[in-house]
């Protein structure tokens, strides 16, 4: 009933994404168990989509699975990386935690894991950790390849520092690797108790660390210098929703682009489904003047529009009649705001005709606030969907929404984004569109969009 139509699902439980681009084809993993019929997730293997254009996919057989004595737990999450046409497959192995490799054919197809896994088994000596796991790989500037793993340090030997650390490997040929220390660390108070699901990628003046520390996705911008990170601003958040996770980012030398994906969860244990989980839209991110992101939808989305609903400007007041015309529960909008003189406008969609279920977006230009309220956003019993909200700029304030049955993308300024899940009936696909204290114009556009393409 809640399963999205144009974003990336799997048949069963779906967790996480690693991203990877190789002859002219994306090719995202995510995990998911062996076993279709264990829907909590347990004993996890690596699925895989490959696509051309970011829209079409195929999904292919589970890659590797928790089969030898060392990830007999669980395959969790990692990287891929090519070398001389051969991918090259990062992973964390549970039991305990260990670094591993599987090698893949040229058509990234068939992987097989490493005779003398695990790659990594013994944590650092001298540090007390939590956590050790998701191997995030690149071949740097120094022509090594580097290996950072997240985890928690509870202190060097003779100190008293907790919080969440990145360790940084180094090797010749991705089979020997080197430990050389702790590459970045942060308090308790600065970034989280660990630190999941490292990612790193150059964005030319700057570069980018980003992780996931069991808390909304972080990241820093600053320099990353014989293997250590210096940044040059404080963590900021990604997403400003509550259920984005497992970032994973990649750079696309050949078309001049980072491109960023990753996992939408569910809202909760209310609402678990056969179809746990899906992946994000992907995202193009650079650097902006003011050491933040610029973050927009990858433009190979626009191929799932299907008719435009609606493409004009629109003069609102408190007549709540304005889009009584447009229906859908699947659709793409963008809202610029051209003038307002009011206190507030409310968008509502995803609303049925008795006005007990929708789901709200209430601009509030006297507080530069932006609000996402969930309160009605589902009559399915014990639904308890929090209330998000962030201050946004008003200067020249745009708005781009994707929502897709149940899941929302909200991009604020391209600055902010926000991705959250709402749980409507199949029959909540009305809108509606009005101001309080005052009257505003807003430019409007409205697509419905079609269904993803998913070959098995």
């Amino acid at each position: 009933m809640f399963k999205p139509k144009y974003h990336l699902v799997n048949k069963g439980f779906l967790q996480n994404s690693m991203l990877s681009f190789f002859k002219e084809e994306y090719h995202i993993f995510f995990l998911t168990p062996d076993n279709a019929k264990d829907k909590e997730g347990n004993y996890l293997g690596w699925g895989h989509f490959r696509s051309k254009d970011l829209t079409d996919w195929v999904q292919d057989s589970i890659v590797i699975k928790p089969d030898k004595e060392y990830d007999k737990y669980g395959c969790w999450n990692g990287s891929v990386v090519v070398k001389d046409d051969i991918p090259y497959l990062f992973y964390t192995g549970i039991n305990p935690e260990s670094q591993c490799l599987a090698v893949g054919d040229k058509k990234f197809k068939k992987f097989q894991k490493y005779e003398q896994n695990p790659i990594i088994q013994n944590r650092p000596e001298e540090l007390n950790i939590t956590g050790f796991r998701d191997p995030f790989v690149w071949f740097d500037k120094d022509k090594k390849w580097k290996m950072i793993l997240g985890c928690g340090v509870h202190g060097v030997v003779g100190t008293h520092y907790s919080g969440g650390g990145i360790l940084i490997y180094e090797s010749k040929n991705l089979y020997s690797w080197e430990y050389k220390g702790v590459m970045f660390k942060r308090s308790l108070a600065e970034g989280g108790f660990y630190f999941e699901t490292p990612n790193y990628s150059d964005l030319g003046e700057l570069e980018i660390l980003m992780v996931s520390p069991n808390a909304p996705v972080v990241y820093w911008l600053g320099k990353f210098i014989n293997n250590s990170f210096e940044s040059q601003t404080s963590a900021k958040r990604l997403d400003y929703g509550d259920c984005f996770y497992a970032p994973s980012i990649f750079k696309n030398k050949s078309q001049n682009r980072t491109l960023l994906s990753g996992w939408v969860s569910e809202a909760g244990e209310n609402h678990k489904q056969k179809n746990f989980g899906c992946i994000a839209l992907p995202k193009v991110i650079s650097l902006k003047k003011n050491y933040s992101l610029n973050i927009v939808p990858a433009p190979e989305i626009k191929k799932l529009r299907d008719k435009i609903i609606l493409d004009k400007k629109i003069n609102i007041n408190s007549n709540k009649n304005n889009l009584n015309f447009a229906k859908s529960n699947t659709f793409e909008i963008k809202l610029s705001f051209l003038k307002h003189e009011c206190d507030k406008i409310i968008f509502n969609f995803c609303k049925n005709l008795e006005f007990n279920e929708l789901t709200s977006i209430i601009i509030d230009f006297k507080k530069s606030n932006f609000e996402l309220n969930r309160s009605k956003s589902s009559l399915k019993k014990g639904s308890d969907l929090s209330l998000i909200e962030t201050k946004i700029s008003l200067s020249d304030l745009k708005i781009h929404i994707f929502v897709d049955v149940s899941v929302i993308e909200i991009f604020l300024n391209y600055e902010r984004i926000i991705t959250s899940r709402i749980y409507p009936n199949v029959d909540s696909k009305y809108f509606e569109i009005y101001s309080i204290g005052g009257d505003a114009e807003i430019d409007i556009k409205l697509w419905e969009m079609n269904n993803l393409k998913i070959k098995n």
